[in-house]
């Protein structure tokens, strides 16, 4: 992964992604899937072969859109919090997926900002989702930036740190305490750590309990009595699949069993797009309905050979928050997106650690 001034990157890791994405794609083909293989998988096999100057230069772009939209979304949350967000210009639009239907949320947009608005509840705070229909899909994005500004020793970034908070996303807070965690090993910081840690939790709850007691009661019901508290009770009683039933409902459980109980074909899967606004089932299991267990094996091995690295704690930290993708968001890895920042990700790493190389060996001189 090494940098190339002149040409494309022809080394044996870019060639062996590119492999599995040919793979990948001929599963997708074989399956008749004409659209999504050129949309989802083609364009990433021309992507990966370029220098790693480049894929750092697009990822600092998206990274740039990523800090506008957390500042967005976070003004748009604090507006809601001191009740004047109603005073700006809005529309509505109704639910995207059958995951909104199912806890009945429909997205409200000011601008290019999108919000959730839950009709069961009465909360005046908003969820900041950035330009997205979930806020858990932003928060993802906002964590993958944290943890690549971690490895690259920047500082943190508040907007992204406060509106990632404002996702009231578990998502999040697993990617920062990530971050964190491998920037420590890395450096050895661990005292550090600790210290960030100890004085984040005694901020937040200062800042927790100065707010209004009707504030505090909302803050408490979105970020764990939503969802999180439900997620912690059945994980103990059920395990894994137990954690992972906010990720579906039952009409997603009775598709999943009707698929290995009937005639389909559990190696290729079969073509459901869970759009009938019933059927909700977003972790790993409708991955393999769609994909069957040679699609849902290639996809694995994808998610490996995309963070390869003789760097392990690099390796192991992207591979960690693609797997918190295929747990919960599993329609995420239908297409190569997450493949790719990822794969930035390692790239702009290899290109700093590089670069500052070079500035070394200059001072040096």
């Amino acid at each position: 992964m090494l940098d190339r001034v002149d040409s494309l990157v022809l080394n044996k890791s870019r060639l062996l992604l590119v492999g599995m994405i040919v793979l990948v794609s001929i599963f997708t083909l074989l399956k008749g899937e004409y659209v999504s293989l050129f949309i989802k998988y083609v364009p990433f096999i021309f992507i990966v072969l370029w220098r790693n100057q480049v894929l750092y230069n697009i990822y600092e772009l998206f990274r740039k859109w990523m800090i506008f939209f957390a500042i967005g979304g976070l003004c748009i949350s604090l507006l809601s919090i001191v009740n004047v967000l109603h005073y700006l210009p809005s529309f509505d639009m109704p639910s995207q997926s059958s995951i909104q239907e199912m806890h009945g949320i429909f997205n409200r947009i000011y601008g290019c900002f999108v919000t959730n608005v839950e009709i069961k509840t009465t909360t005046d705070i908003v969820r900041a989702c950035g330009p997205l229909q979930e806020p858990g899909h932003f928060a993802i994005f906002l964590g993958i930036v944290y943890y690549i500004d971690m490895l690259l020793q920047r500082k943190r970034n508040m907007w992204i740190i406060f509106c990632g908070i404002m996702t009231f996303s578990f998502n999040f807070l697993f990617m920062v305490l990530l971050a964190e965690c491998c920037h420590a090993i890395m450096n050895g910081t661990y005292i550090k750590l600790l210290k960030f840690g100890f004085v984040g939790t005694i901020i937040l709850s200062i800042v927790f309990f100065l707010l209004p007691s009707k504030i505090q009661e909302q803050v408490l019901y979105m970020a764990y009595e939503r969802n999180l508290e439900t997620v912690v009770e059945t994980g103990m009683q059920k395990g894994l699949v137990g954690a992972l039933a906010e990720r579906t409902n039952d009409a997603g459980e009775i598709a999943y069993s009707h698929f290995f109980n009937s005639n389909s074909n559990v190696w290729f899967g079969i073509e459901e797009t869970f759009d009938d606004g019933k059927t909700v089932l977003s972790d790993y299991r409708g991955i393999i309905i769609n994909k069957g267990y040679i699609g849902f094996l290639l996809i694995v091995f994808l998610m490996l050979i995309s963070v390869r690295s003789k760097i392990w704690i690099l390796s192991i930290g992207f591979f960690m928050i693609e797997l918190l993708v295929l747990l919960h968001r599993s329609w995420m890895l239908n297409h190569s997106y997450i493949f790719f920042i990822v794969f930035c990700g390692i790239a702009t790493f290899y290109h700093y650690e590089t670069q500052k190389l070079k500035y070394e060996v200059c001072d040096r001189k």
